[in-house]
């Protein structure tokens, strides 16, 4: 497992589940794409995914600006930073057990 800060870089394997942390510095109503506007407390978020061809590529797309917005996560990453990332390099997904587990602890 890494824990990395956004400006890291760390040569990762090609699949794995990864964690971003992200802040959102004030409350805001933000569209997520066809889903509609929602109304996001400032605050900090957990997205967990994984990339089962190409964990290095996906991450870095995440932390890009510069993008299409494709998944439901790119909408938030508008007005939201990353301040931290987490990666497993494993050949399984995980992010549906890890999220179930973190919000059994919250």
């Amino acid at each position: 497992m890494h824990s990395l800060q956004p400006d890291d870089t760390i040569a990762l394997m090609d699949k794995g589940t990864y964690i971003l942390t992200m802040k959102l510095d004030e409350a805001d109503d933000i569209s997520v794409g066809k889903l509609g506007r929602f109304t996001f407390p400032a605050g900090y978020y957990l997205y967990f995914g994984s990339a089962m061809n190409g964990l290095q590529a996906r991450i870095s797309r995440h932390l890009r600006n510069d993008k299409k917005l494709h998944w439901h996560i790119d909408y938030l990453l508008q007005k939201a930073a990353i301040t931290e990332i987490c990666c497993i390099e494993n050949e399984e997904r995980l992010e549906c057990r890890l999220c179930m587990e973190a919000m059994r602890l919250s």
